[in-house]
């Protein structure tokens, strides 16, 4: 296990970095194949998504906008329908992703964490040993999951709330911006460890996020900070996509999720792949080391995930 001395928030938050580059440089004969295995096809999905519902989602918008300010009852209606129409349109195209995003997101997860935590643990992980995993904790990760989700469901249309009742001047809508961002840091952040309780401990769901809170208690600086740079860098390469798809304008029905990637999305698009798989794989890792430097500052080792068949070896 790393052993580091840690005198303040910035000392800790740079050997929690320092310490996850190396368990990264360790393990990379593990990493590296869930990286090309895992974490690229789910990028590649994310981004397929994303060029096949931007034409989609931008027309249900001005749809809405343009019933907002028609004169008559009549027309308001028939814009209504079709904006309604093209919503349910939106919302199948994106129920086909989901399924695999989510099986995907769920094996990205246990199998990092897994060899993250065994490597921090001074053990020598194994891919069996990240794969068996996945068999003992699928149903804890799947549950879990779905409440982070639904979390962030839940609170994605609350800023735009805030924005249009209270933001009245450029001063207040920048204030309910940083909020907004706060806020969302805070969930990634209780939901992140969380995540990594539901793999290596027997909790799930709002158990798993009540003790993720608990032990991020007394380095609530740390976690936040740390969630922070991995919410600007998932909003880094969100935005790149963003704008390949409106460089694009990919017609959600121009064919495989595969075609739009490899054809419409070209070099630019591998990269922002690229750049999201290694962030999905770099989060997991550093929200693992951060969990188990929490567990050993409340005095607790940390959570023994090799089987009797010594997978980890």
């Amino acid at each position: 296990m790393i052993e580091v001395k840690r005198s303040g928030s910035s000392t800790r938050i740079t050997t929690t970095l320092l310490d996850s580059f190396m368990i990264l440089f360790r393990n990379k004969n593990i990493l590296l194949p869930i990286f090309a295995f895992i974490a690229i096809p789910l990028a590649a999905l994310h981004l397929s998504l994303t060029l096949t519902s931007f034409r989609l989602k931008n027309h249900v918008f001005r749809l809405e906008a343009l019933a907002n300010v028609v004169h008559t009852r009549f027309e308001a209606r028939q814009i209504w329908q079709e904006s309604r129409e093209d919503a349910v349109s939106l919302l199948h195209l994106k129920s086909w992703y989901f399924v695999p995003s989510f099986i995907l997101s769920c094996m990205a997860s246990i199998t990092v964490i897994t060899s993250t935590s065994l490597s921090h643990q001074g053990l020598n992980p194994s891919l069996k040993s990240s794969f068996a995993s996945v068999k003992s904790s699928w149903m804890r990760v799947a549950a879990t999951s779905i409440i982070v989700y639904g979390l962030l469901f839940l609170y994605s249309p609350i800023p735009m709330f805030l924005s249009a009742f209270f933001g009245y001047t450029p001063t207040l809508r920048y204030l309910i911006t940083v909020f907004s961002l706060g806020i969302e840091v805070y969930i990634m952040a209780i939901t992140g460890l969380g995540l990594v309780v539901s793999v290596l401990e027997e909790r799930y769901s709002f158990d798993a996020i009540k003790e993720g809170t608990g032990l991020m208690k007394e380095r609530r600086i740390t976690g936040l900070a740390l969630a922070g740079v991995f919410v600007f860098l998932s909003s880094f390469v969100g935005h790149g996509m963003e704008k390949l798809a409106k460089e694009l304008d990919v017609d959600s029905s121009s064919g495989s999720w595969w075609r739009s990637v490899v054809v419409s999305g070209g070099w630019d698009g591998w990269k922002l792949v690229c750049m999201y798989g290694a962030e999905v794989v770099l989060s997991y890792v550093v929200i693992t080391v951060f969990y188990c430097e929490c567990r050993k500052r409340h005095g607790i080792s940390d959570a023994n995930v090799a089987d009797d068949d010594g997978l980890a070896i």
